[in-house]
C-alpha cells in the first residue's frame, strides 16, 4: 500500500472515529425548559436555580449547577436550559421583589416572597421544605416542565385542626362580635352568652 493510501485510509478512520465521539456526546445532554405559570407580581425579577443533588436544595445560595434570573413582564414566563447532563435534577424558583436573588422569609422561616418547586409539592406548616427527592425528575431528553407559583402556605387538614389554629378561629371569633357588646344595653345574661362562642 502506498503510503499516500494508508495516509488516506488513517484520515478517514480518524474522522470516522471524531463523528462517533461527538454524535455520543451530545447524547448524553439534553435541553430541559421550565414554564413557571402564577407570577402575581409586575415587577422584580423570577430567580431559577437547578440542582442534581440534594444538598443546599432548595435555598441554598451557593449550590445548584445552573440558574438565571429574569425579569418580570407578565404573570408566566419560558427560560430554556440547554447542555444539561442526563440525570436526575429539582428546580427552585422564587419572585425576587428586592433582587437580592434569595427567598424572604419572616423569623418564623414562613416566605415573604413567591415561590415555585418543580412537581408541584405542597408546602404547608405540617410539611415544611420540600426534599430532593420530592421536587426531583428524571432528564433524559429534552424536556419541559411546568411550575405554578406559590404566594402562601398551604394549610393541610392537619394544620385547620391544630390546637393554634382553634385559638386563631376563636380569637376571630370574638373579635367579631366585639361591636355587639355595648354593656349599657346588655344584660349580664346576654354578655355571658356571647363570651361562650
Amino acid at each position: 500500500m502506498k503510503i499516500s493510501q494508508f495516509g488516506c485510509l488513517l484520515f478517514s478512520t480518524l474522522a470516522s472515529i471524531g463523528l462517533f465521539v461527538k454524535a455520543n456526546a451530545v447524547e448524553d445532554f439534553a435541553t430541559l425548559t421550565v414554564t413557571i405559570k402564577g407570577i402575581q407580581n409586575q415587577k422584580g425579577q423570577i430567580c431559577l436555580k437547578i440542582y442534581d443533588n440534594e444538598s443546599g436544595f432548595p435555598l441554598g445560595d451557593n449550590s445548584g449547577v445552573k440558574n438565571q434570573c429574569t425579569k418580570i413582564t407578565g404573570n408566566s414566563l419560558k427560560k430554556e436550559f440547554t447542555n444539561l447532563k442526563k440525570g436526575t435534577y429539582a428546580v427552585a424558583v422564587i419572585d425576587d421583589q428586592n433582587d437580592d436573588t434569595k427567598l424572604d422569609r419572616d423569623f418564623l422561616g414562613i416566605p415573604e416572597e413567591g415561590f415555585g418547586i418543580s412537581n408541584n409539592p405542597t408546602v404547608s406548616i405540617k410539611t415544611g421544605t420540600p426534599k430532593f427527592e420530592q421536587a426531583s425528575f428524571s432528564l433524559i431528553q429534552n424536556q419541559t416542565i411546568e411550575i405554578v407559583m406559590k404566594y402562601s402556605l398551604e394549610q393541610s387538614f392537619f394544620d385547620s385542626t391544630s390546637p393554634r389554629n382553634h385559638m386563631s378561629v376563636r380569637r376571630n371569633s370574638l373579635i367579631s362580635k366585639l361591636p355587639e357588646i355595648n354593656p349599657k344595653s346588655k344584660t349580664c345574661a346576654e354578655l355571658a352568652e356571647v363570651s361562650k362562642i
